[in-house]
């Protein structure tokens, strides 16, 4: 199986391609600043089956329209990395309202880094599933950054859950 995962480097954004068999995981190629054509066809000749991508990145639909069959896997870093930076931009109110929000969001960004570290223990898709639905339904509804998070899981669910399927080539790379 061939597959690519994106991802940052200190040169901006780049792709290696992966062969996975036999229970190993090699990087074939790394591409970097590559056009959408150059994309197309290297996704086409080397017959990629599985795309691992952030969620900032806007290649989720150019890959379904390139190659509709592909399996999409968002990367559980970047779901961390939403969450981290939601509420680095405080503003400056009066020093008492400043410090309840404060709170208020240290308190969210630990009860949803809870949820996603218990969330990808999970040891089937059904299991993350019965995980999400537990805490979609416990969690408080003023949570900002809880609803943003279940947003963004249930426009991209089926590339979350695609983690628990493709897990033990993950955990290779």
């Amino acid at each position: 199986m061939k597959f690519i995962k994106e991802e940052r480097s200190q040169v901006g954004w780049q792709w290696k391609l992966y062969d996975y068999s036999l229970g190993k995981c090699e990087c074939k190629i790394t591409f970097q600043h590559l056009d959408a054509s150059y994309i197309q066809t290297l996704l086409k000749d080397y017959e990629i089956e599985l795309a691992i991508l952030d969620f900032e990145m806007n290649n989720i639909d150019f890959l379904y329209e390139t190659i509709p069959r592909i399996q999409i896997v968002i990367n559980p870093y970047s779901i961390y990395q939403v969450v981290e930076h939601s509420f680095d931009v405080v503003s400056s109110w009066q020093e008492e309202v400043a410090i309840t929000i404060e709170k208020s969001i240290r308190r969210e960004k630990e009860e949803v880094d809870h949820f996603l570290k218990w969330f990808y223990q999970a040891s089937s898709t059904e299991e993350a599933y019965k995980r999400y639905e537990k805490w979609q339904q416990e969690h408080l509804m003023n949570d900002i950054l809880g609803n943003k998070l279940i947003d963004l899981l249930q426009l991209y669910e089926e590339e979350v859950f695609n983690y628990f399927k493709y897990s033990s080539i993950l955990a290779l790379i």
